[in-house]
């Protein structure tokens, strides 16, 4: 009997074989591996062909999940592992908008949680509001540290960016060249974080997870992940009244409106830009 998990096996090994193609990202593997998890452990002993929504009740349907599944059962019909996609009209939930950022004590918090490495791993998210594989994957290669930059030629949205830049410049902070610089005297390898190898996607969600439970932010709510230190910097950056246009090209953002949706400002906020306009004009 051809089951789910044999399906997702399938997938994974045909995945994977992709990435050594140079025709996907692992990241994109990692991504599937995260979301079939969820299948596999709640139908992997249903045959393949046979499964339905209903077979699903205690999944929680997200939009990743639901595009994963959708995805890997089209595969399947493309490739006659099953007779046909029955999630082919599945209603993909929309995409839930992050919100939460973190403050300096809940940040350190997060580092004491860490070991050294990670540690440094998340004090770059922080201190550049890069897209957490950008450090992730980063070469040594990539950094300028007398100009203090660090110049990625391939990034993410890079084909369907109209501007047609060929570039990502990430500039760095006094405190970040410092780390990288110490970093560098240590290096064995091509990448800042793994040397011969990069971190993986899983590895890096993995650390996080355990660093939220130990540091205690894992409560109710919004979770703390890599990607909230992105949010919680351009709110920074907003606070700091770094012009949104500006703030756009540091963060890699073809548009503003992109850029807005990564600024969170709360009724505090608003009460001193209030407090600012009438204080100007009372001057």
């Amino acid at each position: 009997m051809f089951t789910v998990t044999n399906l997702i096996e399938t997938f994974d090994r045909q995945l994977q074989a992709s990435v050594s193609a140079g025709t996907k990202a692992e990241a994109t593997r990692d991504w599937y591996f995260w979301q079939l998890k969820k299948l596999k452990a709640a139908a992997g002993s249903l045959p393949a062909a046979e499964l339905r929504v209903w077979h699903l009740n205690e999944v929680k349907i997200t939009n990743h999940f639901a595009r994963a599944l959708r995805a890997l059962y089209g595969w399947a019909s493309d490739n006659d592992l099953t007779p046909k996609n029955p999630f082919l009209k599945l209603q993909i939930p929309k995409a839930g908008q992050r919100e939460r950022t973190v403050s300096r004590a809940e940040l350190t918090k997060l580092y004491l949680a860490c070991n050294r490495q990670y540690r440094r791993y998340l004090f770059l998210l922080a201190h550049t509001m890069c897209r957490p594989s950008e450090i992730r994957l980063l070469k040594i290669e990539d950094i300028d540290v007398k100009n203090r930059v660090i110049i990625l030629t391939d990034f993410k949205g890079k084909k369907a960016r109209m501007d047609g830049i060929k570039a990502r410049v990430i500039p760095l902070d006094r405190s970040a060249v410092m780390l990288i610089t110490a970093m560098l005297r240590q290096g064995k390898g091509p990448y800042l974080f793994g040397g011969l190898k990069p971190w993986s996607y899983t590895s890096v969600r993995s650390a996080m997870r355990r660093a939220r439970l130990k540091a205690g932010l894992n409560t109710e709510g919004e979770r703390v992940v890599c990607y909230t230190l992105r949010h919680t910097g351009a709110t920074n950056a907003m606070r700091a009244g770094i012009q949104t246009t500006l703030l756009a090209k540091i963060m890699g953002h073809a548009k503003v409106t992109t850029t807005q949706r990564y600024q969170h400002p709360t009724s505090v906020d608003m009460v001193e830009a209030i407090d600012a306009i009438h204080d100007r004009k009372h001057r």
